[in-house]
């Protein structure tokens, strides 16, 4: 008897007469549609670009330090949205580079002074 068509019957093992045997849930040679090959892992969604590549430090940089690319804005090195160029940034608006530049450094102390409090706590 030939096995039942349909989407359950890749994993499923079936005996010669049809009976259901066991579900076998050893990994599939085949890949999934998610991981298929034609997915595009470039582009935009409605304007908003998205890049799900592997990401690297080159790229990364490329993204937040890039001296030849005149966008502030620029794609996300991973993933969906927007990066900002902080070369760019630092070039044409200092002053804003700088207010960005103290709010991170502000968060990193209070956390690490947070992290402090914590540990004498316990």
């Amino acid at each position: 008897m030939a096995k039942p068509a349909g989407a359950m019957t890749d994993f499923l093992n079936f005996y010669p007469d049809g009976c259901l045997a066991k579900a076998d849930i050893s990994i599939s040679p085949r890949r999934p549609k998610l991981y298929n090959r034609d997915m595009k892992l470039k582009g935009d969604y409605r304007g908003i670009p998205y890049d799900f590549s592997i990401p690297t430090l080159r790229k990364f940089r490329s993204r937040w330090w890039n001296e030849d690319d005149p966008r502030v804005i620029v794609p996300k090195a991973f993933g969906l949205g927007f990066d900002i160029n902080l070369y760019q940034l630092k070039h044409r608006y200092p002053r804003l580079f700088i207010m960005l530049a103290a709010g991170a450094a502000a968060t990193v102390i209070v956390r690490l002074i947070g992290a402090d409090d914590d540990e004498e706590e316990s």
